[in-house]
């Protein structure tokens, strides 16, 4: 009988081992991937209005503006950006709204005291002169179901019809490996042709985020002819699998000028992970619940890119900004409220626009904002210390095959000697180096 039951024992883990080298994928995919569960209810609160259609706001009649601001842009402390949009309670953007008269005031409030701010304002529209690449990167991991896989299949088709003929696209799809299905195109037909709507096959794994904003990125980077270039990403939940480091894909985007956009559906994604990158790059960020918005949040993403307001002022005071702004019509008024801090990060590097004359390095009086910019900043954090790095070309009609060097070097102590003496800024707290570029700007990490 021992001799059975040990008999019987091997043969059980013979059939084992062969059903999990025959099913080895669907079998691990569904231990380490969770499984797909129906729509949970969005947190108290939750509101959306997506971009839906344009109008122009002195034919509106709008009662109920609504003012969101979609990103905060301080890559220079001294200088605020809002990219914002306006919106009637039905979806249409509203077109038209840069005059001055519409924004009733802005407040930017730094440690307890308030400051009325001036905003100079600008509505962009990108039309047919500057075309625009996206690169669709979407979910297919196994959390994501069945039902769920169709729904961002069909949400794809939707974009595409709603996409304007001079636009590019491509199409990816990612969970634990990654496939593209449609290099860059504009033809929307082709798109259409090169898009599988059939659920879930050959995916239903594990989640590599990074993994598929890279190839995303990496067709963008293949396209010519287009103004911006911008990956949308989609998931419904963490990255568990990527191969890719997060911090050398955000490099990457920053260098070849793409922004990423992301969406998070659901409670099982990570926290502020999609957001980080998005802030990072200049891209756009939301977050939904149900699988009937996929379609709106799209196409909702897609017209932000093409239309906004940029509003931008200027600030001598660095810290936590509580800013407020008032939006006027004839009928009505809305106000936003936004929070950020213009504090540096450690390592953060500005460029700054401090200007020269060819071949000196005498800082010339159209720097003097940058100036007062870094020399008051420096003030509020008595312990900062940067580094001033001055540029050059590489052009050079000396015979001293160390000219820029040296010139690039005397404008970097230009600037240090600048912030010494007219701002009293200690030399101890100041390097400077010198550098040959494909331009000519100081900037300093903090």
């Amino acid at each position: 009988m021992k001799y059975v039951s040990l008999h019987r024992g091997i043969f059980t883990l013979i059939v084992f081992t062969m059903l999990i080298t025959m099913s080895s994928c669907s079998l691990l995919k569904a231990i380490l991937e969770p499984t797909a569960g129906p729509d949970s209810a969005p947190p108290a609160g939750y509101s959306q209005t997506f971009i839906k259609k344009s109008v122009q706001i002195s034919s509106s009649g709008i009662k109920k503006p609504i003012v969101s601001i979609a990103k905060v842009d301080i890559s220079n402390p001294g200088k605020v950006k809002l990219y914002t949009h306006i919106t009637d309670s039905t979806g249409a953007f509203l077109s038209g709204a840069n005059n001055a008269s519409f924004w009733c005031s802005a407040i930017d409030e730094v440690d307890g005291k308030p400051n009325k701010v001036k905003l100079n304002i600008k509505e962009v529209i990108l039309d047919e002169k500057t075309p625009m690449a996206v690169s669709l990167v979407m979910d297919h991991s196994g959390s994501m179901g069945e039902e769920r896989a169709l729904s961002i299949q069909n949400a794809a088709e939707f974009l595409i019809n709603k996409k304007k003929n001079e636009d590019g696209m491509s199409l990816i799809k990612y969970d634990d490996h990654i496939e593209t299905e449609s290099a860059i195109s504009t033809d929307k037909q082709t798109l259409l042709t090169q898009l599988k709507r059939n659920g879930l096959i050959g995916f239903g794994g594990r989640t590599a985020i990074i993994d598929g904003i890279n190839v995303g990125m990496n067709t963008l980077m293949s396209s010519k002819g287009f103004k911006k270039k911008v990956v949308i990403v989609f998931t419904d939940g963490e990255d568990n699998s990527s191969t890719i480091n997060q911090q050398d894909v955000i490099a990457s985007a920053i260098k070849n000028n793409i922004s990423i956009c992301a969406i998070d559906f659901g409670y099982g994604v990570n926290g502020n992970f999609l957001k980080s990158i998005s802030e990072a790059t200049g891209g756009y960020y939301n977050r939904i619940y149900s699988t009937k918005e996929f379609s709106d949040v799209f196409e909702d993403m897609y017209r932000k890119l093409k239309q906004y307001y940029y509003l931008e002022y200027d600030t001598k005071q660095f810290g936590v900004h509580k800013l407020s702004i008032k939006f006027c019509t004839q009928n009505d008024s809305a106000i936003v409220n936004t929070m950020f801090s213009n504090i540096p990060d450690i390592g953060a590097i500005a460029v700054l626009d401090v200007f020269f004359d060819s071949d000196k390095s005498i800082v010339k009086n159209e720097s003097d904002n940058a100036m007062i910019n870094v020399a008051t900043l420096m003030k509020v954090y008595p312990g900062m210390e940067i580094e001033v790095r001055g540029h050059t070309d590489a052009s050079n009609g000396t015979k001293d095959p160390n000219y820029n060097q040296k010139l690039s070097e005397k404008r970097a102590q230009a600037v240090k000697d600048y912030l010494q003496s007219k701002y009293n800024i200690s030399s101890n707290r100041i390097q400077s180096k010198g550098f040959i570029l494909k331009y000519s700007n100081a900037c300093f990490p903090f």
